[in-house]
């Protein structure tokens, strides 16, 4: 890990690289992984493509693999 692309969640205290990182930006699927059992990393404020303010979620990109198919087969 660089430490240039390792950052301080100031949710969890916990460092993650941000290349690491999966952004979720949809509610239903945040809340389904941590139904699941995925590990929040981070949260932070951003803004979509019309400059409304969004919620951006973090996870672990290879611990929610499975999650992350099972999503997009409906199975969440």
């Amino acid at each position: 890990m660089s430490e240039e692309f390792i950052r301080k969640s100031k949710i969890s205290g916990r460092k993650y690289d941000v290349f690491r990182a999966l952004r979720i930006i949809n509610p239903q699927q945040c809340a389904a992984y941590l139904e699941y059992g995925a590990e929040l990393l981070d949260v932070y404020v951003s803004e979509d493509k019309d400059g409304k303010r969004i919620l951006v979620f973090l996870f672990d990109r290879e611990g929610t693999k499975d999650l992350y198919d099972k999503w997009c087969k409906h199975e969440l």
